[in-house]
C-alpha cells in the first residue's frame, strides 16, 4: 500500500509541476504556454540547431506527457 501511496505522490507533483511550467508565473522568464503563443510557424518548425528535434516536435512531445499524467 505505501507503494502505492508513494506512486500516487510522485503523480501528483508532477501534475503540480507541469501546471506550473505550462502556466505559472517562473523567476526567470515567461512560461511555456507565453513563449510558445509568441513562436511564429517557421519558428517552431524549424530544427534547433545541434538538436534532431523542431520546437513542434518537442511540444508534442510534452503534451503527450502532460495528457498520460492527467488520465492518472
Amino acid at each position: 500500500m505505501d507503494e502505492v501511496n508513494n506512486i500516487e505522490a510522485v503523480v501528483q507533483r508532477a501534475k503540480t509541476q507541469l501546471a506550473a511550467f505550462y502556466n505559472g508565473n517562473p523567476w526567470v522568464t515567461d512560461n511555456f504556454a507565453t513563449k510558445v503563443l509568441s513562436l511564429i510557424p517557421d519558428e517552431a518548425l524549424k530544427k534547433i540547431q545541434g538538436h534532431s528535434h523542431s520546437v513542434t516536435e518537442l511540444v508534442g512531445h510534452m503534451i503527450a506527457w502532460r495528457n498520460l499524467l492527467h488520465k492518472n
